[in-house]
């Protein structure tokens, strides 16, 4: 009789462990976890599904709208270009989505001008995003444009650009426009013009330098004129301006045959001399750019030898003009 007892209590410990350690399993793994640990332990037989997890999050459908520059110093002024330079013209933008901000590409936001049919100034680089200003359905952008001093004046019209996350919709904004100012201005050198050592009664004397003119600004000059003057000598004898031919083809025959005569203390036009607006730092003598040669038709005989210039007494320095 004990024995049989001994015998049933051993059974029911073991079926406790037993149920013990199938509830711990149970409470540590999902129902459907452990039918396939069950399935595969218990009945040998590996299970034919598996699951996993998913998410997805939907981007609002407006597209971007509403956008707007706004910079008291930009829109509606006038802009002054810089001599010889660029002018980085910044701004700020604000671009609204009804779906929120966050539902604007920040990367697509970009801005440019143009001018008439062909002029292009773009940055290409989307404007930056600043941080702290707007509300949940707009955000505000920094923005900046490199301007040329060549550049041509006038209205140039703003265009701003920026793509919906959502659905993916570009929207542009045109109807902005600022005014880009005229500037005229040149630039010469050298500083002084030499001339090779001659005697009276020698023709055709051309000068050891030219003078360079660079278009600094926006207009396109037309007519340059050189105002030329007697040269001095150290005595009371000068040097008569109207000796001295200018031109700006660089044929020696070309300079002294069919060069303008100089006038003293008057402007004299150069024939097809001018600098319309442009790059010069190509340096090729046409872009923003003339080149003025020089000659002496002929020393007068007469004259004391000595040196004659625009630093004596009585003379002064010679001067270009655009017009």
């Amino acid at each position: 009789m004990k024995r049989e007892i001994k015998k049933r209590v051993k059974i029911f410990l073991i079926s406790s462990i037993l149920i013990i350690t199938i509830l711990l399993l149970i409470s540590t793994v999902s129902a459907e976890g452990f039918w396939d640990w069950f399935k595969k332990t218990i009945t040998g037989k590996a299970s034919k599904t598996g699951t996993f997890n998913t998410s997805i999050t939907f981007s609002g459908i407006e597209p971007v709208s509403n956008i707007k520059v706004w910079n008291a110093t930009l829109t509606g002024t006038a802009v002054t270009p810089v001599e010889s330079g660029s002018l980085n013209i910044s701004f700020n933008v604000s671009i609204t989505d009804e779906d929120g901000a966050d539902d604007i590409n920040d990367s697509s936001v970009k801005i440019k001008f143009t001018f008439g049919s062909g002029d292009i100034r773009e940055n290409a680089t989307a404007c930056s995003e600043i941080s702290g200003e707007g509300n949940t359905t707009t955000q505000n952008y920094s923005c900046s444009v490199q301007m040329w001093y060549w550049d041509a004046p006038g209205a140039w019209k703003i265009n701003v650009s920026a793509t919906d996350l959502g659905n993916k919709s570009h929207y542009e904004n045109s109807s902005m426009n600022f005014t880009y100012n005229l500037l005229e201005g040149i630039a010469i050198g050298p500083a002084t013009i030499t001339w090779p050592a001659t005697s009276p009664g020698n023709t055709d004397v051309t000068s050891n330098q030219n003078t360079t003119v660079n278009n600094t600004g926006n207009y396109n000059c037309t007519n340059l004129s050189v105002i030329g003057v007697h040269l001095y000598g150290a005595t009371t004898d000068f040097l008569e301006i109207a000796n001295f031919t200018a031109c700006i083809n660089k044929t020696t025959a070309d300079i002294c045959d069919d060069g303008n005569s100089l006038i003293n203390g008057t402007a004299q036009q150069i024939s097809a001399a001018n600098v319309t607006a442009g790059n010069y730092s190509k340096n090729d003598g046409t872009i923003g750019q003339e080149i003025i040669y020089y000659c002496i038709n002929e020393v007068p005989t007469g004259l004391p030898s000595q040196a004659y210039s625009t630093s004596e007494t009585g003379s002064k320095a010679w001067t270009i003009t655009m017009t």
